[in-house]
């Protein structure tokens, strides 16, 4: 009998050790690796993602943000001490600037979008034990460079359609649809080389399903930081509108 306890006993705490969370907080020694507080103060007008030793690109939507601090706010953040105690770690912001408000989305919320701000990264030498607070300051005007570029898209017609870039088809910001219905209107973001401010857009095109009609729109100038706004009425395409995102 004393036997059997001794075995249950045993199973039962081999059981519990086995289903307790690895916190991934701890080393081998049992202490808390996270050492290092890091107050985040954030004195911009706008909402910012905060990425740690990852600079996302336009075409990069895995990476997911250390921390997101709202206009006004101080986030605090635990992080281990830099793994390189010279060079130390980098912080990326992303500065989410508003595309559209409630009334003019077409999704019936406001749509936000990211910008950056050259030399406006963090970078420093976490040490161990120590507290840290660094501030976000607010960008100046002209001062964002926004990561995608912008198109406004009505349908005039009666059929719906989908819009593509080159031989992607892309999705209404806010709702991730791939159709525009007849009589709505949608945000859509377009890619160009992280390095350009400017280019040529030459791979836009609209495709009527219900027909299986591909209209392609004339090559415009495409510019970061403003909007190009078409209508589409399953057979004509306008020429684009322009207007600059206002911040």
């Amino acid at each position: 009998m004393y036997k059997k306890l001794l075995c249950y006993l045993a199973a039962a705490m081999c059981f519990a050790a086995c289903n307790t969370p690895n916190m991934g907080k701890k080393n081998n020694q049992g202490q808390d690796i996270n050492s290092v507080t890091v107050n985040f103060f954030n004195e911009s007008s706008f909402k910012v993602d905060i990425y740690r030793n990852i600079n996302p690109s336009a075409s990069d939507t895995s990476a997911t943000p250390l921390v997101t601090v709202n206009a006004g706010a101080t986030e605090k953040v635990k992080l281990p001490p830099s793994a390189d105690q010279t060079i130390g770690d980098v912080f990326y912001l992303r500065y989410n600037v508003q595309l559209a408000d409630t009334f003019t989305s077409g999704t019936g919320a406001p749509l936000y979008v990211q910008a950056k701000r050259d030399i406006s990264n963090i970078a420093f030498v976490l040490k161990k034990d120590e507290t840290y607070t660094k501030t976000i300051s607010q960008p100046a005007s002209g001062q964002l460079k926004f990561i995608h570029c912008y198109i406004k898209v009505q349908n005039t017609g009666s059929k719906s359609f989908q819009v593509l870039q080159g031989s992607s088809y892309l999705k209404k910001l806010g709702t991730e649809e791939l159709n525009l219905a007849s009589g709505q209107f949608g945000f859509y973001e377009l890619n160009i080389s992280d390095l350009e401010t400017s280019e040529t857009m030459q791979a836009l095109k609209f495709f009527v399903t219900d027909s299986a009609n591909t209209i392609t729109v004339v090559p415009f100038l495409l510019e970061r930081g403003k909007v190009y706004g078409f209508q589409c009425n399953g057979t004509d395409v306008s020429a684009p509108s322009v207007t600059d995102i206002a911040y």
